[in-house]
């Protein structure tokens, strides 16, 4: 800490007011604990940017808006980041967020990182604005369309995971959703089929593309992607190479909705009794039926009424009136994975969070193994991560090791969740220029 101060207190005068702009690589540290992050600092429209990459979530690099004062810098990473430049000495020191104890945030200033050549092109496909991720080399190259899940999400959400395909020979189409950033369209009217029409478009776009080996093109469904690539995976007149889903539900929307509350009940520290997962199932149910029917509001109310006094209030939908949003969702989206599922023979990976409440897997795995395996598709696996939740990632906290010995862990993307993504893709797909695959990784040394 000594160090610290003294260094604060070096004269920082004329220099400091130069800009921050270029490449730093460095870390936030919080009991003892470190996250390493790399930072690319840069003006866009006069405007000073950061573009952030995270060693614990390499597949979402944040865009982040920077204010420069002479020596302070400030921007958000984990919470607001007031930083201290010192431009002599190529250094940025300071603190992230509001926490007890801080975390503590060094940077230094260090070269442009040497990345494997990549090529990345803002594409149309009809209302849909997209990037198709390639290697330099001309290809044709497997490609993987990024389907994603509830939600408006955007391209920015998977650009790293794009980036990482990428570097290991695999293409990638990541896109805004209808009716999301630049894409045009209505989000909110669009239902899972609506989405898949998207995805299928995109598919016979990607097969007249010369970079692109059409009888290589997948897709990797996230959450309701899942719902939508199954739908696709049954549609398009372009055969698909593979399919992976992301905690993709292998059960109707209906039942998703109930279980959601019930799973995330039985995960509750509250311990709650068999007969209020009951009740409250049997509630949910009711919220689902009127959502599909718009039949039974008043009994639905009633039950709304006797559920607000009950300890799982807070687990179940309580809506106030009919146009509650994800009665809305539910009435547009009513859909039944299984008899897509039982037609796919195409090889399909399907991935579960052990934690997971939103897509738990004790009620989709056994679904989604029996209805590949009754489609006949002789390559499919279906792998639970455990300790990770729906997002696939690690939630942050203290863990305890054997002895007594305990480490504060940051949040991060299951790094076994990339790897089996990963290792089951490439061992599936040609890379151009190599005659395996798995010839792409780095030699061992001698």
């Amino acid at each position: 800490m000594r160090r610290l101060v003294l260094l604060l207190l070096l004269p920082l005068t004329a220099a400091a007011q130069e800009s921050v702009e270029g490449w730093w690589e460095g870390a936030l540290l919080r009991d003892g604990s470190v996250r390493l992050v790399r930072a690319e600092f840069f003006r866009d429209d006069d405007a000073l940017k950061a573009r952030v990459q995270n060693a614990d979530w390499l597949h979402n690099e944040r865009t982040v808006t920077v204010t420069q004062n002479g020596a302070s810098v400030t921007f958000e990473l984990d919470g607001v980041t007031t930083l201290i430049h010192d431009p002599g000495a190529g250094e940025l020191v300071g603190t992230s967020g509001s926490g007890t104890p801080p975390t503590r945030v060094h940077f230094k200033r260090t070269l442009a990182p040497v990345n494997v050549p990549l090529k990345w092109e803002d594409v149309r496909i009809g209302t849909i604005a997209a990037t198709l991720v390639t290697p330099a080399n001309p290809g044709p190259h497997p490609v993987v369309i990024w389907i994603h899940g509830r939600g408006k999400s955007m391209r920015a959400g998977v650009r790293g995971f794009a980036r990482i395909f990428a570097e290991r020979g695999v293409a990638s189409l990541i896109y805004d959703k209808r009716g999301v950033g630049e894409s045009g369209g209505d989000h909110d009217a669009a239902s899972l089929h609506d989405h898949a029409a998207d995805v299928l478009a995109m598919i016979d776009d990607l097969a007249a593309r010369k970079e692109i080996d059409r009888a290589q093109i997948g897709l990797r469904g996230n959450s309701a992607g899942g719902w939508v690539a199954a739908i696709v995976a049954n549609r398009t007149k372009v055969p698909l190479a593979f399919v992976i889903t992301t905690v993709g539900p292998a059960e109707s929307v209906m039942d998703q909705q109930i279980h959601v509350a019930t799973a995330n009940m039985r995960r509750s520290d509250l311990r709650f009794t068999a007969e209020e997962i009951a009740a409250a199932a049997a509630h949910m149910a009711l919220v689902t039926r009127f959502a599909y029917t718009s039949q039974g509001w008043d009994e639905l109310r009633a039950s709304v009424a006797r559920a607000k006094s009950s300890r799982w209030a807070g687990f179940v939908d309580l809506p106030e009136n009919e146009q509650y949003e994800d009665i809305l969702w539910v009435r547009l989206n009513q859909y039944d994975p299984a008899p897509d599922l039982k037609k796919i023979r195409t090889p399909f990976l399907a991935l579960y969070g052990g934690d997971d409440y939103v897509t738990p897997p004790e009620e989709n795995v056994a679904k989604m193994e029996r209805y590949l395996a009754e489609a006949g598709n002789t390559d499919f696996k279906v792998v639970v991560i455990p300790g990770v939740g729906h997002g696939l990632s690690l939630p942050d906290g203290v863990r305890t090791l054997p002895g007594d010995s305990f480490y504060w862990l940051w949040p991060k993307y299951s790094p076994e969740a990339l790897r089996v993504q990963l290792e089951w893709l490439l061992a599936r797909v040609r890379v151009a220029g190599s005659s395996s695959a798995l010839t792409r990784s780095a030699p061992r040394p001698r």
